[in-house]
């Protein structure tokens, strides 16, 4: 395995920290958060900032074979989704039925796990589709600029179900961070200066409402009634710049700070365990918790006081928790997605 870097490990931890304070934000307070600044600045960025940390580590995929990475990718990415829906589903099917005595035909279950399947853990999707057509581009095609070119002109004019069209151009800018890595650290502080005063400036003209989720984009050719379709495309390309922005003045900020010592070294272990972190949120957070709500306070307080240390507590917790299912080579294969090697378990990152 490739020696990892501690300063993405720690911007991986503060991205998943970032994901369950938003998500506290919008799920506890059971209003409108469209306008919460918290909100606002939190999904400018935090998932252009996942998918760029992951296109920064796609070209070490490059050196497997069609086969073996496709295998590698089901196994991390989607065995998750597909254990958990069944656990979660067939739970919550045995309880209504044996423990609350309800009357439901199991095929109600069978439906509700295909539409788990197809809505839950939205993100792991994305990024198994991103990830196997950027391959797939970066076989067939000799230059790189040319393998990114049609990747995102293939997910602009084909129906994208996981957000695709949204977070492909993240995914090939974390890869050309990669690839020209030597150029940014040259010119690291002037990149993070003016990474930092563009999303600044930009962050100025945002808002909640111009999120993915408020203002979704389809295909640039509407096949449905043969025309060209600009809805939205203003937004997301302002979408697009400031969560561009937002991003690499994260990963630079966190690459200019953290210098190895006994503490990052522990806290970059925590950021190895996002993906486990970001599964048990949504169960937990906005399966669960989301029904529930904070009593009414000062908006402040909930902004800065409540929400923060009750995704700090929820984050330690699914840490935790991913820290017990590790202990088993199964569990963690099931639903952790770590490779089984040489009779260990060997924790794909």
């Amino acid at each position: 395995m490739l020696q990892r870097q501690i300063s993405f490990d720690l911007t991986k931890l503060f991205a998943i920290f970032i994901v369950l304070w938003g998500h506290s934000v919008q799920f506890m307070g059971g209003g409108d958060f469209w306008t919460n600044p918290v909100f606002e600045f939190i999904y400018s960025f935090h998932m252009p900032l996942f998918m760029v940390i992951s296109g920064y580590f796609f070209s070490s995929g490059l050196r497997y074979s069609f086969g073996e990475i496709f295998k590698k990718k089901i196994t991390q990415l989607l065995l998750p989704v597909l254990s958990w829906v069944l656990v979660i589903s067939i739970s919550v099917y045995l309880w209504r039925v044996f423990v609350l005595g309800w009357s439901i035909p199991i095929g109600m279950m069978i439906k509700d796990i295909l539409l788990s399947l197809k809505g839950d853990l939205w993100f792991l999707k994305c990024l198994f589709s991103c990830y196997m057509i950027s391959y797939l581009a970066m076989k067939a095609c000799k230059k790189e600029w040319l393998a990114c070119l049609v990747v995102n002109l293939f997910f602009l004019l084909v129906p994208s179900f996981f957000g695709e069209m949204f977070l492909i151009p993240f995914f090939w800018m974390g890869f050309f961070l990669k690839r020209y890595s030597e150029w940014v650290s040259k010119y690291q502080k002037y990149l993070l200066n003016g990474s930092f005063l563009s999303f600044i400036f930009l962050f100025l003209f945002w808002n909640g409402r111009d999120t993915v989720y408020a203002a979704p984009i389809h295909t640039l050719y509407n096949w449905e009634i043969h025309a060209i379709d600009f809805t939205n495309y203003g937004t997301a390309l302002f979408r697009l710049v400031i969560g561009a922005m937002g991003s690499l003045w994260i990963i630079l900020f966190f690459k200019e700070i953290v210098h190895e010592s006994v503490l990052t070294k522990r806290m970059g272990e925590w950021g190895r365990h996002t993906m486990g972190v970001y599964i048990l949120q949504y169960y937990v957070l906005q399966v669960w918790l989301s029904h529930y709500h904070f009593s009414p306070m000062n908006a402040f307080i909930y902004n800065f006081v409540a929400t923060p240390i009750f995704a700090a507590i929820l984050l330690l917790l699914c840490l935790y928790c991913c820290r017990l299912i590790e202990k088993n080579r199964y569990t963690n294969f099931l639903f952790l997605g770590a490779l089984f090697k040489n009779k260990e378990v060997n924790t794909c990152k």
